[in-house]
Parts: structure tokens; C-alpha cells; sequence
């Protein structure tokens, strides 16, 4: 299984990259494929995603890339704050700096649930 996306997509929508960034955005873009697919399995029982839902995945893919590229300099961090003389500069991630993370909304977006439902078996006989 490949990527929904690839590094010259993120450069055309984006910002031309660096060398050393088109790496990793191509590595990212795998990792955030094998995410999408783990979701999908979970929530529905397949890997397969559908074709309905395969521009939806190229975006998630793309931005959870880009997110991974800007927040790579306050790796596993959620909050930043920087100061200089009399101006301070300070915000909150909405994940961990350098992470590859499904936000609630890229779920959105795929069509998968967001809050799950539990998940039960009570075969019979078995107890």
C-alpha cells in the first residue's frame, strides 16, 4: 500500500522543501497512510478506503505532514513561549510538536466516528 500523497504535492500547495524536509515529508506521508488505513480497519473492518473518501485522505495526509514539518522544532512539546526584551510570543499546539497525529477533525473529514462506540461480545456458552 503506498501514500495518498507525495512530497511535490505538499511543495505545490505548500512551500518549496528542502532537501532533508522532501525526506521526511515522504516518510510522513507513509506514516499518515498507515495511520488512515488503521482507522478505517478499527472503525470498519477494512484497510481498503473508499474511493469516495480518497481526495478526503490526501488532504489529511497532506496537513498531518505539514503539521509534522512546522511543529518538528518543539518536538513532543504541546505548549511554546519565547521572549525577547519587551515582546513575548507564546501558543498551544493541538498536538505534540513533531508528531503524527488523526485530529478529531481529519476523522471528520474520512467519514470516521469520532467519538467510537464501545465495542462488546458475549459468545454463547462462554461464561
Amino acid at each position: 500500500m503506498s501514500a495518498f500523497a507525495n512530497s511535490g504535492e505538499l511543495a505545490a500547495q505548500w512551500r518549496t522543501l528542502s532537501t532533508a524536509e522532501s525526506a521526511a515529508v515522504d516518510s510522513y506521508l507513509e506514516s499518515a497512510a498507515v495511520l488512515i488505513r488503521d482507522a478505517f480497519e478499527l472503525a470498519y473492518g477494512t484497510r481498503d478506503v473508499p474511493a469516495d473518501r480518497l481526495p478526503a485522505a490526501k488532504t489529511v495526509s497532506l496537513d498531518i505532514a505539514k503539521t509534522a514539518l512546522t511543529t518538528g522544532t518543539y518536538a513532543g512539546h504541546l505548549v511554546y513561549g519565547r521572549t525577547e526584551g519587551p515582546r513575548a510570543k507564546s501558543g498551544t499546539l493541538a498536538a505534540a510538536g513533531g508528531s503524527l497525529t488523526l485530529l478529531p477533525w481529519h476523522r471528520e473529514l474520512l467519514g470516521l466516528p469520532v467519538n467510537p462506540e464501545p465495542r462488546y461480545n458475549f459468545p454463547v456458552g462462554d461464561y
